[in-house]
């Protein structure tokens, strides 16, 4: 089929047409829309998600300029900013106070934080039992501080097969098992995970923080 090019519009024309075509839903640039789209854009949402590290400060600490001037701009259009991390590794009371050390005032409920909407979630389901853990010792410190029991992790090497049988086989009668961010995560941790979620078809399997890669400042990325 021959596609014939209307030759009385502009290449600038064309080019419009290519990116924004008549579908109303079109991806849109920011930057190239008139004052008036802008102000129907903001007008169209009350409440902004907004990630942090990336978008407010890189992972280790650093600011990203600009940040807390357009936060404070989208409050003063009445814009409520929720702010969603994946990371659990820092309580949400450090996440608090690292907002404050930038000048921006956040309340610990504006905050979605893993290891909080995980806890909330167990209380809303009004769970009651024992949770293994594969997390960060201020995700475990979080449930315990909610009232949830935690089953405390075996220390030691494995070097035999008896002492992993040890380590892998128990009794304890988990309901949950959380995994999350764990610095110190080892097969013998998983391999308890499983036997647990195997040998109780009910017991829950929560999931935090999925990253395959974290970056830790600069071009470094763990």
């Amino acid at each position: 089929m021959e596609h014939k090019v209307n030759s009385e519009k502009s290449s600038s024309e064309l080019i419009s047409e290519l990116k924004y075509p008549q579908n109303p839903n079109a991806i849109k640039y920011l930057n190239e829309l008139t004052l008036k789209q802008k102000q129907d854009f903001f007008d169209s949402f009350d409440v902004i998600l907004c990630d942090c590290d990336g978008v407010i400060w890189q992972t280790l600490h650093e600011l990203l300029p600009g940040s807390p001037e357009a936060i404070d701009y989208l409050k003063q259009q009445g814009k409520e900013v929720i702010y969603v991390t994946n990371n659990s590794i820092v309580p949400i009371d450090m996440q608090v106070k690292k907002f404050e050390r930038f000048g921006i005032e956040v309340k610990k409920h504006e905050i979605v934080h893993p290891a909080q909407t995980i806890c909330d979630h167990l209380k809303s389901i009004q769970f009651d039992g024992l949770i293994f853990c594969l997390t960060s010792e201020a995700f475990k410190s979080l449930l315990r501080d909610a009232g949830f029991d935690v089953v405390e992790e075996l220390v030691g090497y494995v070097e035999t097969l008896d002492d992993l049988r040890a380590v892998i086989n128990s009794d304890d009668p988990v309901k949950a098992v959380i995994i999350d961010v764990d610095f110190n995560l080892t097969a013998s941790k998983l391999m308890r995970a499983h036997g647990y979620l195997k040998k109780n078809p009910e017991c829950l399997f929560i999931g935090g923080a999925a990253d395959t890669l974290i970056t830790v400042g600069g071009k470094d990325v763990i």
